[in-house]
């Protein structure tokens, strides 16, 4: 699946954009690149924008739950404390954000939430509304 995304320390976020179809790993791939990126610091926000693409069905299946709360909780050791925010197109896709962002509520270190608006995810995240993001022509 074809993404974008870049970093700015002076807001402490990272900003992802999802094009075409998501796959199943497409979220762990993409955050296990930006771990890797010389620019990221432990306790970063993220910002992930999935308005361009549906999440597959298998989002809402009870098994993909499990197996994704699992690798969330390996995942959050790497991000350290700090807010994970899905901007999503529609509502079939925001209840399955948030039945995942749910189940990992007991998380210590990532709160997640998910949104329809990018100026509600901007305040959660502590941004101010007036930040233009500028994410780069590069798409990988």
């Amino acid at each position: 699946m074809p993404y974008r995304f870049y970093l700015d320390a002076k807001v402490n976020c990272i900003f992802i954009q999802h094009f075409d179809e998501f796959q199943q790993n497409d979220g762990i791939n993409v955050t296990n690149e930006v771990l890797g990126n010389p620019e990221y610091r432990m306790g970063m926000n993220i910002l992930r924008d999935a308005t361009q693409t549906p999440l597959p069905k298998r989002f809402s299946d009870n098994s993909y739950l499990y197996e994704s709360r699992r690798q969330a909780e390996k995942m959050d050791l790497l991000l350290g404390t700090c807010r994970l925010a899905w901007i999503v197109g529609s509502a079939k896709d925001f209840g399955a954000v948030h039945r995942w962002s749910v189940s990992t509520r007991l998380s210590k270190s990532v709160e997640r939430h998910p949104f329809r608006e990018l100026s509600k995810a901007l305040e959660w995240l502590g941004i101010p509304a007036e930040y233009e993001i500028r994410f780069p022509n590069q798409v990988f």
